[in-house]
């Protein structure tokens, strides 16, 4: 290969490696489901996703397109499209922990009924068919709390946030972190995906005993609808909330395209 070729194809390489050094490296999520189904089809009897055990069971509630969508987050497919009679909807995984190390995970959310906030929505960790802590949207049977995050009888812990859904997705990331002396459970509200783990929570919870489920489900009532998204678990913060992978746009490609022919034409006359 000619001299000159090999150093523009090294300027190339390099030039993608200093763009990828900033992006936070991510491994293969526990399970993901970004809802990649045809519009309009029930979400019960549904099997996408990766990590999973099993279909999605409950409610017959409908895929709507296009998916909810947060800042730069990686997402592909549609979302359950919940009513205000939704009795929840539920999905199998492989038997999790939070005593074997350090657990993640994600979804997006945003309020069906623009502006009625009089309403209660999350997504629960069952052990089987036991709730062993929920996160979003709280009720504690006379008030309606902010975004948050309830521990089940075994613990007793709850805390909550301050973020209000709009009509806008929101980001819900958590994280139980187990630090050899106990379990601490975080939470965050709209993080930067794709970047490291925020230094700043929404919200926390310290010293709850551990959390064992193998099932998840969202859920919600009060007299409101809400819509769900791209629910992943993971064993890091960027496993949960990945970026988008980013296409040069036709500018950047134009701004580098004289620098090349000039390190191209420098190199041929030498």
């Amino acid at each position: 290969m000619n001299r000159y070729a090999i150093s523009l194809a090294g300027l190339i390489i390099t030039g993608s490696f200093l763009l990828a050094a900033n992006a936070p490296a991510n491994a293969a999520p526990i399970a993901y489901d970004g809802f990649d189904y045809a519009t309009g089809s029930p979400i019960t009897g549904q099997t996408g996703g990766t990590g999973w055990v099993g279909a999605w069971t409950g409610d017959n509630d409908l895929v709507a397109t296009p998916g909810l969508g947060f800042d730069t987050l990686s997402t592909i497919g549609g979302y359950v499209d919940s009513d205000n009679n939704f009795n929840g909807v539920f999905r199998t995984l492989a038997q999790q922990n939070t005593a074997n190390g350090d657990l993640w995970g994600s979804f997006l959310v945003a309020s069906g009924d623009s502006g009625n906030t009089n309403g209660f929505m999350g997504l629960s960790l069952l052990q089987d068919g036991g709730e062993q802590i929920i996160f979003g949207k709280l009720f504690n049977g006379s008030a309606f709390y902010n975004f948050g995050v309830l521990a089940g009888a075994n613990n007793g812990a709850s805390a909550t946030g301050t973020a209000q859904i709009t009509g806008a997705a929101s980001l819900f990331v958590f994280q139980f972190d187990n630090t050899g002396s106990g379990l601490n459970i975080n939470a965050w509200i709209n993080p930067t995906p794709g970047t490291l783990t925020p230094d700043t929570t929404a919200f926390s919870v310290t010293n709850v005993a551990d959390i064992s489920f193998n099932r998840i489900r969202f859920d919600n009532g009060g007299g409101a609808s809400y819509d769900y998204d791209e629910v992943r678990f993971g064993t890091t913060f960027a496993d949960v909330s990945p970026a988008a992978a980013v296409v040069p746009e036709a500018g950047t490609l134009a701004l580098l395209l004289p620098v090349i022919v000039g390190f191209v034409a420098r190199r041929t006359r030498k």
